[in-house]
């Protein structure tokens, strides 16, 4: 499916007069006009993109990481036409060899996170939420039988916590802190979740080693708890639930993609993450 490019009037209502051309990455849904990235968002209520901008743009600034600055429309909001932009910040994606750096950025992004109350739309039904969900055992699923013995096998692993102190955090942050020598960490296309902290780094810790193939390195970086040479309770618990998360969004794309890409007349495109 070709990206879908902004039109004149995104253009002229960001103030924008560059011609865009596509950005790697971003669902093939980010272009950059000069200084400027534009993404466009899902045809759906943009109370989300609309809020997350505004919150982003009330952080103070950091030493430790960066937040490419939100543009208001000539509008006064936030997005216009399912259309945000955001000052560009160049940097690399990939973490390896630099997961220390990525989540002592995220430890201090989650910081600056903390008391901001819960936003009405967590309450969301697309497959991110509702495996975020399972994954803490508020929802039940029935997966496909290829995957039903991981899941049970998960299920299986997963124990109560405890008490645990939840606040907004990111939930995708292993491909979405751009790393440069010019400026602190990047933080990127925020996902947020009200979850607690270590949980937004188990899902990070997953990533990186089913995207980036790692191993021990991503999880002495994490800040995790150990005990010895051993990951603590809590650690394990949050490891088992972003398991669960990754797997249960994963099966729900797929399943999505391949009704969409048969509606299209395509083929769907394997991935682990959007």
């Amino acid at each position: 499916m070709s990206p879908t490019l902004p039109s004149s009037s995104v253009l002229k209502d960001f103030s924008l007069i560059t011609a865009p051309t596509p950005l790697a990455g971003g669902q093939g849904q980010s272009f950059l006009c000069g200084t400027t990235v534009l993404k466009h968002i899902p045809p759906t209520p943009t109370e989300e993109a609309e809020w997350t901008s505004h919150t982003l743009s009330l952080l103070p600034p950091s030493a430790y990481f960066t937040i490419p600055t939100p543009i208001l429309a000539s509008t006064g909001s936030y997005v216009y036409e399912n259309w945000t932009a955001t000052q560009f910040c160049p940097g690399t994606d990939h973490p390896v060899g630099h997961w220390e750096v990525l989540f002592s950025a995220a430890r201090h992004f989650h910081a600056s996170l903390a008391g901001i109350p819960e936003p009405e739309f967590l309450k969301r039904t697309h497959p991110w939420a509702r495996a975020d969900r399972i994954a803490w055992g508020e929802e039940s699923v029935a997966v496909v039988p290829a995957l039903a013995p991981l899941y049970e096998q998960l299920l299986s692993l997963r124990k109560e916590v405890g008490v645990v102190i939840a606040q907004l955090v990111h939930g995708d942050l292993s491909g979405n802190i751009l790393l440069s020598d010019s400026q602190p960490p990047v933080i990127i296309d925020f996902s947020p979740f009200f979850r607690c902290v270590d949980y937004a780094v188990a899902i990070a810790v997953v990533d990186g080693i089913a995207d980036f193939g790692e191993g021990d390195e991503v999880l002495r970086a994490s800040g995790l708890v150990w005990y010895g040479d051993r990951l603590g309770r809590h650690a394990v618990q949050m490891l088992v639930r972003a398991l669960l998360f990754r797997v249960v969004a994963g099966v729900s794309l797929w399943v999505l993609c391949e009704r969409w890409c048969r509606w299209r007349g395509g083929e769907p495109r394997r991935g682990w993450r959007s």
